[in-house]
């Protein structure tokens, strides 16, 4: 199971259907669907919201999902460098979030918090 389809998963469990999480976000359950079946990306704002609803912390669940959306990038690695004094403040590095980068990410991730 993808990341997102969890994430929705968790939320859906805390609402009691997708459909309920649908609403919570204020879309439609078709577009739930689409992104539990990873036929279209989820935006980070929604994951944030789907975090706060499955009783995760949404934050981290936006910083991870903008990392991931840039990664590779010149532009990941500049997110990466300034969210990355953010991440050690917020506690929000957990295994999630390394299991959720690439590997050149993830090691830079490790290098970042031995330093």
């Amino acid at each position: 199971m993808t990341q997102i389809a969890e994430l929705i998963s968790q939320a859906s469990k805390a609402t009691g259907s997708d459909s309920a999480t649908a609403r919570d976000l204020g879309i439609p359950a078709q577009m739930v669907y689409m992104w539990k079946s990873g036929r279209k990306p989820c935006p980070p704002e929604d994951q944030a919201q789907l975090a706060h609803i499955a009783g995760l912390d949404p934050v981290q669940a936006l910083i991870r999902a903008h990392l991931e959306r840039h990664e590779g990038t010149p532009k990941g690695e500049r997110l990466f460098s300034a969210l990355g004094k953010r991440l050690r403040q917020t506690g929000a590095v957990s295994v999630s979030l390394i299991a959720g980068l690439g590997a050149t990410s993830s090691a830079y991730l490790i290098r970042c918090i031995l330093c």
